[in-house]
């Protein structure tokens, strides 16, 4: 099975919205939507506006991993699946994210290969950061729809202009991702 993890550096970092926005994006795929891992208490399946999906490939999944070390993602997941690495755009957070790469290639040098970054900008403060070196980088905007409980697509959620073009960027990039 070919699972696009989803690691963050922190709790609160945004892996379940995140794990909800790829689904949201791979749901009506001619493909067939992926199976959603994760734990339920984060709220996941309320994020992503339920599981249900026309047809479920029982050979690709997202799954929200959490805050967990990522040695044990890695322990897991087969040597050619995806992993994100979740975390705020702030100097902690890519300083986290520098940390979580610089254990990834210590494990495996051609992890990098596989890895992605999300730098999640926190209560709307824009943050130039250096991208962490090694991984491909998306910023995600801080957006208040994303912020509020609940389903994150759907009809009564407006995003900012600028929110939807990083999320449609980031379905594209999971859809990429899984699909390869």
């Amino acid at each position: 099975m070919r699972t696009l993890a989803l690691v963050a550096v922190s709790s609160g970092a945004g892996a379940t919205t995140l794990a909800a926005l790829a689904f949201a994006g791979l749901r009506d795929e001619p493909r067939c939507a992926p199976r959603l891992l994760g734990a339920e208490r984060g709220g996941m399946l309320e994020r992503a506006g339920g599981a249900e999906a026309d047809t479920v490939d029982p050979d690709r999944a997202v799954w929200d991993a959490g805050a967990r070390p990522v040695r044990e993602v890695l322990a897991v997941l087969g040597p050619q699946d995806p992993l994100v690495v979740v975390a705020p755009a702030t100097p902690l957070g890519a300083a986290d994210a520098r940390r979580v790469l610089d254990e990834v290639a210590a494990t495996d040098p051609r992890g990098l290969d596989r890895v992605t970054v999300v730098l999640a900008e926190v209560h709307g403060r824009a943050r130039t950061l250096a991208a962490p070196p090694g991984a491909p980088v998306l910023r995600l905007p801080y957006d208040r729809a994303l912020a509020w409980p609940g389903a994150v697509i759907g009809d009564e959620v407006r995003l900012a202009r600028r929110t939807r073009a990083a999320v449609t960027a980031w379905q594209d990039c999971c859809a990429e991702l899984l699909n390869r």
